[in-house]
């Protein structure tokens, strides 16, 4: 029940900001940009089985244009809108994050107990929450629940990053593992 009621609460709360965002004149935004009406929001998601790191950032945080229009080395990261990122936030705040957390960043790495990391950045400082192999029922049920609520604003949160590849790189492997005909 509480699974379907927050996924169901992340769906409309998208819907209704991202619908408020759209609809903001650009004589309001100066004309470039997005409006930046809050303050500088990162949630970060790191699994360390994977090696990913995963970041949300709102447009006071990292303006759009910047982030999509360098070179980078992945493309991990994607700006939302600030509206979107407080609800975001706050959502996972309702949603225990503040009660499963522990003061300072994710760790850069963790050992094989710590299967990933959720953390934000915001105006409160940072803060990280993690789950263990070992972590109690309660406690991975909760952080399942903020992990699904970030990646459903990742996922559904448009970037068109430009990324670095060396001569020979095949960033978009094929799944089934036979060599591209390039067409033939």
């Amino acid at each position: 029940m509480a699974r379907t009621l927050l996924a169901n609460g992340l769906v409309a709360l998208l819907a209704t900001l991202t619908a408020c965002a759209s609809g903001s004149k650009a004589g309001e935004r100066g004309g470039a940009g997005p409006a930046k009406k809050g303050p500088p929001q990162r949630v970060l998601l790191v699994d360390y089985r994977s090696n990913v790191r995963l970041e949300l950032v709102n447009s006071s945080h990292t303006d759009p244009l910047e982030q999509y229009s360098t070179v980078r080395a992945d493309a991990n990261r994607k700006v939302q809108s600030d509206d979107v990122m407080s609800g975001l936030v706050e959502v996972l705040r309702s949603q225990a994050f503040d009660e499963l957390a522990q003061a300072g960043p994710a760790p850069k790495r963790a050992g094989e107990a710590v299967l990933w990391a959720m953390e934000i950045e915001d105006p409160r400082g940072v803060s990280h929450a993690a789950l263990s192999r070992f972590a109690a029922k309660a406690a991975q049920e909760k952080l399942a629940l903020l992990k699904r609520a970030f990646l459903e604003i990742y996922n559904s949160t448009y970037g068109l990053q430009s990324v670095e590849t060396k001569e020979g790189d095949m960033p978009f492997k094929n799944p089934a593992g036979r060599p591209r005909t390039n067409g033939r």
